[in-house]
């Protein structure tokens, strides 16, 4: 168990980096509620907008009205399948 979670500073990074334009999430829908508890108010900023893959779309759905369905966002996060057993 993490006893002291901080979520590194992906966001810095973005705007330092400003050609980003896809983030990758490969541990699966558990990585994305830890992205989503730290990253809220970015997804409501209106930059991020889901992939277009299942997994995607369904972990990031509920930002979709908060974003006027993510219409001019820029970076697009990307879901992929956990691959531990």
């Amino acid at each position: 168990d993490i006893k002291e979670e901080r979520p590194n500073k992906i966001r810095e990074f973005c705007n330092l980096h400003p050609t980003i334009r896809r983030i990758v999430l490969a541990n699966g829908t558990g990585q994305c509620k830890f992205f989503n508890k730290y990253f809220q108010d970015w997804w409501c900023s209106g930059v991020l907008k889901p992939g277009m893959n299942e997994l995607s779309q369904k972990a990031f759905k509920k930002f979709a009205k908060k974003t006027n369905n993510f219409e001019g966002a820029t970076i697009e996060c990307i879901v992929l399948p956990a691959v531990s057993p």
